[in-house]
């Protein structure tokens, strides 16, 4: 879990360091940009992550610009 200053976004990572991350937006965005690299430095195959946002807020997915490889699913 990563604090993005109003919440949690959530990243779970399987047993062969495939992802996924769970809302990554944040009010103060520049201030949490490093988050999107920190969550994709972590993952052994960076390409092999999925992007949930549980509803579409710029506070859910608002750092996902800064997402180089992930793959985003739409939840509503």
């Amino acid at each position: 879990m990563f604090n993005v200053d109003h919440g949690d976004c959530v990243l779970i990572i399987d047993d062969i360091s495939q992802g996924l991350l769970v809302d990554c937006g944040s009010k103060e965005p520049r201030i949490y940009l490093k988050i999107p690299q920190l969550i994709e430095n972590l993952l052994l195959l960076p390409d092999k992550c999925g992007f949930v946002v549980s509803h579409c807020y710029w506070d859910h997915y608002g750092l996902s610009c800064a997402l180089t490889n992930a793959r985003a699913f739409l939840i509503d």
